[in-house]
């Protein structure tokens, strides 16, 4: 009797082990760089050349770190042209040469190429690149969700037909 009275118990405590995590509500874009800061390089009329700049956000005060010179420059230091009224928290009247942002709830994205002459009169095509919310609806959790509220109605259900 002992036995199997050690055998239950073994096996619902291992069953808890295997009960699915609660996944995060939301996940960062799979369309994002993983750049979380940029350095502007150029101010023109319409653009601004950026280059990007990943930091480790494992470290707490990973902004300060980054800031402070602890990024690793991204994409072989190419440029990349954003508009400039993507910059809408700092004002494109204040944005100045060698300038750095941190993109800590934004994120950058592919969109399209840009072409200028640069001052020897050569033309110049880079990638053009937006800001955008960085996190996005993780599908898992919609799922998760799903799973916990059939399953609680479930439960409600059984639930009743045991009060009659």
């Amino acid at each position: 009797m002992k036995k199997i009275i050690f055998i239950n118990l073994l096996l619902c405590s291992c069953a808890g082990l295997f009960t699915p995590q609660k996944p995060a509500e939301t996940i960062r874009d799979p369309q994002c760089f993983t750049s979380r800061m940029i350095k502007i390089a150029q101010v023109a009329d319409d653009v601004v050349l950026v280059k990007l700049y990943y930091c480790d956000t494992s470290y707490p005060n990973w902004e300060k770190r980054c800031s402070s010179g602890y990024a690793t420059l991204q994409d072989n230091g190419n440029f990349f042209a954003v508009d400039k009224k993507e910059f809408v928290n700092v004002g494109p009247d204040n944005l100045y040469d060698d300038m750095k942002l941190m993109l800590i709830d934004k994120c950058a994205v592919a969109n399209g190429t840009y072409s200028y002459f640069n001052s020897f009169g050569s033309k110049k095509t880079v990638r053009k690149i937006s800001f955008k919310p960085a996190n996005v609806p993780n599908p898992e959790y919609k799922k998760w969700k799903e799973e916990q509220e059939l399953k609680n109605s479930e439960n409600k259900d059984t639930t009743r037909k045991d009060d009659n």
